[in-house]
């Protein structure tokens, strides 16, 4: 997925169809291309992108509804408010009602953290302090990518680091769901390039941390003495890979390769 077939395929309000990657089985959503221009760390400035993130602050904004179809067991008006300023903020688009959610979700986050760690029960009852009584639906989970990406750089410091310690724990719904703590059997694989991702959002919330010091050591044992990194196993899903040229190319292959590897590297020893 190229920037020139996303701009094919855009649509005039900017989208894509439907919005959310769960919501239906098709091979463009707006998310996906989202997620892929994430991945290409594509600037707000480019064309394709700016008219995505103006469409989604319209959505945040209920000018625009969404397709979707909406799902009963969470409350559906909290989770789309949720993910529309995610994605603004990983773009960093300017929206004063993006800036009103992301302090409420930091408030939410911050008060479920005592002194002992993330508490899971004290989160429940903060949720609905915060969003009103569940009547039977679930609450979102406090670790998934939209949480993760919305109120990084919001947390006190000493709050921060064991909210990292609680993502580390659970992992990071929608990225890579399992625990971070147990790193996946074959590093030659796309799931542990996703759980580097992860390991990538988590990294935010803490510096200095010994657990990534031992993940930087582990993907450096991959490194070839040339730089490169020879994976052989790792494909192209046309979200994370490839990020350049078509990988029949093998050159292709070793720069992407090389050019996301030292980007996770950089993340986790910031």
């Amino acid at each position: 997925m190229n920037l020139e077939k996303i701009k094919q395929i855009q649509l005039n309000d900017g989208s894509f169809g439907p919005f959310h990657s769960m919501s239906y089985n098709s091979t463009f959503t707006t998310e996906k291309v989202l997620r892929r221009l994430m991945f290409l760390e594509i600037d707000k400035s480019n064309e394709v992108l700016y008219k995505i993130l103006n469409y989604v602050e319209a959505c945040l904004n209920r000018k625009i509804i969404i397709p979707d179809r909406v799902e009963k067991v969470i409350q559906w008006d909290n989770f789309i408010d949720l993910m529309f300023s995610s994605w603004l903020t990983i773009f960093d688009f300017p929206s004063e009602k993006k800036d009103l959610i992301k302090e409420k979700w930091a408030n939410l986050i911050t008060q479920s953290i005592t002194n002992f760690g993330f508490d899971y029960d004290l989160y429940k009852d903060n949720y609905q302090k915060t969003f009103g009584k569940l009547q039977g639906k679930r609450v979102l989970d406090p670790t998934n990518f939209y949480v993760v990406t919305l109120v990084k750089d919001m947390l006190p410091i000493d709050k921060s680091s064991l909210y990292f310690d609680y993502i580390l724990e659970k992992g990071i719904y929608y990225i890579y769901s399992d625990s971070l703590l147990i790193r996946p059997n074959d590093f030659n694989s796309n799931k542990t390039m996703y759980y580097l991702y992860a390991l990538k959002l988590a990294a935010t919330y803490k510096k200095d941390s010994l657990f990534l010091k031992e993940i930087e050591k582990w993907i450096l044992s991959y490194r070839s003495q040339d730089g490169y990194w020879r994976l052989n196993k790792i494909n192209t899903d046309g979200i994370l890979f490839p990020q350049s040229g078509s990988w029949r190319s093998k050159i292709n292959k070793l720069n992407d390769l090389k050019k996301y590897l030292e980007s996770i590297l950089n993340s986790i020893r910031s």
